[in-house]
């Protein structure tokens, strides 16, 4: 929650200080490209390598030789990658930007080139949190995690407008760097492995688990750098418009599923027993339930939000109201997303034969849905191109993972559709109180100011919605309904 606190601080300074302009979409080209190699990387140790290490780095006298040797790898990578990044960068940012005015270029290049410095600082980071999470701390790595995006915030705070974008990236490099040095001194000293609570050891995932996991988390970076190619060509500004409703729409539903999917993932992939259709149902409904909530609340208010936001910003209000359209547009994405991974998860715990290829062709799906919209309704609907495909693309990866992967979370069962009535009942209550709340807070609103108008739909509508959870869970047990045990 914090992390999602400084990104929105970030996302608000941006248009704050730099508004829709060509040193914005320069920043945000460059921080994407470089965030997400980093958080690949992270993800990526998360799920392939920490079964191995668990199994073998904390072996009776072997901690800290097993940690140098592992840590003297991760730094060698993160060179390398360093090393390639600074001379790609440029056929990179060309490649992407297509016929992007020079100075966006230029700023690009030297962006992505400077970020590139945190790569091996980022590399080691994620290596020594892994280990820290194996050792019980879990705590004190996240929030040293938070080092490089509160090192960007003081900088769009403190930097002359002539060099802020240049500061910002320089302050991700030292956000970095601090991080590791963070995490250096969590890991100086030797902890007792927590017990495990399984009678068998973890295991190293196979071969083709492994590139099910790559195919999955690579293919969000494939997606960004598409949309970052197909923004930038919209003109100047286009990129950070699309940032900007993506953040608003995707920020708290993004750490949702991944707080959601991560657990399930490790779970059926340690104990096959719990690997069930019913669990596989518990998931759906959980986070359905609450994203449809969430995002409708964002559907609902969309102007209000985005007025509340950005109405004192740089922003012209032609961008403001394209803003709206892309936030609204945009809110249905992440129930989507959260049933394509959720989906690609039980495939890849199941590790049957074929899911490299399964995933593979969802991928290809997903992208080609994505570009065939942006090629196709970008010259008539622009942006909104982009975030239909936010959307559609996942769809299809769904429909490709239901014909070709394990078909035991039988997904159209009778059973389960009786047992999501009362969860859809909820959620249409809780969508019908925003809806009514937005109505009555923007009565009381008419006649303020925008932003104490925006404020006041805001809290009648988020009023009405809480009032109405809160009801359904103390009468109905919405909640315990949502965990009990199924047969």
């Amino acid at each position: 929650m914090l992390g999602l606190v400084l990104a929105v601080g970030i996302t608000l300074l941006i248009t704050y200080r730099l508004g829709a302009t060509f040193e914005s979409d320069a920043f945000i080209m460059a921080r994407r490209l470089i965030t997400g190699l980093t958080e690949l990387m992270h993800r990526a140790m998360l799920m392939i390598f920490i079964p191995a290490m668990a199994a073998g780095l904390f072996a009776a006298g072997t901690r800290r030789r097993g940690l140098a040797m592992q840590g003297g790898r991760a730094l060698a990578v993160g060179v390398a990658l360093f090393a390639v990044i600074w001379f790609i960068a440029p056929p990179v940012i060309d490649a992407l930007g297509g016929a992007m005015a020079s100075e966006t270029r230029a700023l690009a290049i030297w962006v992505t080139r400077v970020m590139a410095l945190a790569i091996p600082a980022a590399v080691l980071a994620n290596l020594l949190t892994a280990t820290l999470n194996l050792e019980g701390v879990f705590g004190a790595p996240a929030l040293l995690r938070l080092l490089p995006r509160m090192f960007i915030l003081a900088a769009f705070f403190l930097a002359a407008s002539q060099v802020l974008v240049k500061t910002a990236a320089a302050g991700f490099v030292l956000g970095n760097l601090a991080l590791v040095l963070g995490c250096l001194w969590l890991a100086r000293r030797p902890r007792a492995v927590p017990a495990m609570q399984t009678s068998s050891p973890p295991r190293a995932r196979s071969p083709g688990d492994v590139g099910a996991v790559l195919l999955m988390i690579g293919g969000a970076q494939v997606v960004s750098l598409i949309e970052i190619g197909f923004a930038v060509r919209l003109g100047e500004g286009a990129l950070t418009i699309l940032e900007l409703a993506q953040r608003i729409t995707v920020l708290i539903s993004g750490a949702f599923i991944s707080a959601t999917v991560m657990p399930f993932l490790a779970r059926w992939s340690r104990d096959e027993g719990a690997r069930t259709p019913a669990s596989f149902g518990r998931a759906l409904r959980m986070g359905l339930v609450f994203l449809a909530c969430v995002q409708g609340f964002f559907l609902i208010n969309a102007g209000a939000v985005v007025s509340l936001l950005f109405e004192h910003s740089l922003l012209d209000p032609a961008a403001l109201r394209k803003l709206v359209a892309l936030v609204m547009v945009a809110s249905a994405a992440p129930l989507v997303v959260f049933c394509y991974q959720l989906l690609a998860i039980w495939n890849i715990a199941a590790g049957r034969a074929g899911l490299v290829w399964c995933m593979l062709v969802a991928l290809t799906a997903n992208l080609g849905v994505r570009v065939a919209l942006a090629l196709g309704l970008m010259p008539q609907i622009g942006l909104q191109a982009l975030t239909l495909g936010m959307a559609a693309g996942p769809a299809i990866a769904v429909v490709v993972l239901m014909m070709l992967g394990d078909r035991g979370f039988r997904p159209v069962a009778p059973q389960g559709w009786r047992i999501a009535g009362r969860p859809a009942a909820a959620v249409v209550a809780v969508l019908a109180a925003l809806g009514l709340g937005h109505l009555g807070g923007q009565t009381l609103g008419s006649g303020h100011a925008p932003v104490a108008a925006a404020m006041l739909t805001l809290a009648g509508s988020a009023l009405a919605g809480l009032v109405t959870v809160a009801v359904l869970v103390r009468r109905f047990g919405l909640l315990g309904m949502l965990r009990r045990k199924e047969p």
